[in-house]
């Protein structure tokens, strides 16, 4: 067995060792007219030892309201205040020191809109060791796409190293829409729609608005250098250094918060709460990353192959699906924080929304580098080139 086969299965053992349980999950819509009301719910605590997260949300059009949860004594161990809009909260619920029938009590005023609990015994630190492999497994991803694509299809170094470059041009491009948007409309949206519409909305603009600078950046490569253009491999190495970088530096974010998480920082009580959570909620976390940023990668390729082909082979109307690719995958990424408005807290959610684009994007790879029109010699036009090769094609077959 490999190194990377025996990292992997390490990986899948020690996510699943992640013993964790929901003992409690509640929601409520208010409505149709504002409501001043008390409800109560039970909450059943068979193990005060262990660490307990308390999840709460609650997203308000009108009035205001509270949550506060009593042990069986009737001490109040727990307390979250409610305003307009949306109040949220991932804390550590007690401490608890008695087993028994704790209660919810949810008080509201004038309130229209809902809210949703959730209440899990989460792991603690020893449980959480195989998130180490994340930053690891991420960076895995990232070198198997630039050093794939390099030796697999003999694409040059500089069009990946450019790729890299064009990435961050194409964040610097989403980020002056993403002031502009702030600027202008994102307050209008945000008092014109429900709050879930609005993040969706808003999260699809600024998602859309990343496409569309990706796909800016392809083509303005794609016209300044002839050879980024000139075959397939290298136009597609641009997405695969775009990728492939985005993902290696991820992974480095990702093992210095590691390191800093494990070491003892004086926030690793916050971040290390919210990763228990997340490990209760999302089975074999440590692969979601690398699953995501092998869909991220994959669509960037897809959409630099088409940019680059529309300029190759002047067939221009492939800046369109090169567009729609891109501006579809990052509007469903920049979409999907309203999945865990609505109660949806997996992490995989993000990556079933990316998967369908990355099937997608692969089979454009495969397309351009079939359909990729040959590169005329010097003194050649295009039909003359397309010709020498159909018959050197007929030639070796």
């Amino acid at each position: 067995m490999s190194l990377i086969s025996r990292a992997v299965l390490a990986v899948l053992l020690g996510s699943c060792a992640v013993q964790a349980d929901i003992i409690a999950e509640f929601e409520q819509s208010l409505g149709p007219g504002p409501m001043s009301d008390t409800a109560t719910f039970p909450l059943r605590i068979d193990r005060p030892e262990a660490h307990h997260a308390i999840d709460v949300q609650a997203v308000l059009r009108e009035g205001s309201g509270s949550l506060r949860i009593v042990d069986p004594s009737g001490a109040e161990v727990y307390r979250h205040l409610w305003g307009d809009r949306v109040s949220q909260e991932l804390a550590l619920l007690g401490p608890l020191e008695t087993a028994g029938d704790y209660q919810i009590q949810v008080d509201m005023e004038n309130a229209l809109g809902g809210w949703r609990l959730r209440v899990a015994e989460v792991p603690d630190a020893a449980q959480l060791k195989s998130i180490a492999f994340a930053g690891p497994l991420l960076g895995l991803v990232g070198l198997a796409f630039v050093i794939g694509w390099r030796f697999g299809t003999g694409a040059q170094w500089r069009w990946l190293l450019a790729g890299a470059g064009l990435r961050v041009v194409a964040a610097l491009l989403t980020l002056a829409v993403v002031l502009i948007l702030h600027f202008t409309i994102e307050e209008a949206l945000e008092d014109a729609l429900p709050y879930s519409q609005y993040v969706a909305v808003n999260g699809g603009i600024v998602g859309a608005a990343s496409g569309l600078a990706a796909v800016a950046a392809f083509l303005v490569a794609g016209l300044l250098f002839r050879g980024a253009r000139k075959t397939a491999p290298n136009a597609i190495a641009l997405g695969a250094g775009a990728g492939g970088t985005e993902a290696l530096l991820s992974a480095l974010v990702t093992i210095l918060g590691t390191g800093m998480l494990f070491g003892g920082s004086p926030k690793s009580g916050k971040w290390m709460l919210q990763l228990a959570y997340d490990a209760t909620m999302t089975p074999l976390l440590p692969f979601v990353e690398p699953a995501k940023f092998t869909c991220v990668t994959l669509c960037l390729m897809a959409v630099s192959g088409l940019a680059l082909m529309a300029i190759s082979a002047r067939r221009w109307g492939l800046v369109i699906p090169s567009f729609l690719l891109a501006a579809g995958f990052y509007a469903v990424l920049g979409a999907t924080p309203v999945w865990a408005l609505e109660g949806a807290a997996s992490k995989w959610w993000t990556v079933g929304g990316a998967v369908p684009f990355a099937i997608v994007s692969a089979i454009v790879v495969r397309w351009c580098l079939r359909e990729w029109p040959p590169a005329a010699a010097p003194d050649e036009a295009p039909m003359q080139a397309f010709l020498r090769q159909s018959a050197t094609a007929d030639q070796g077959s």
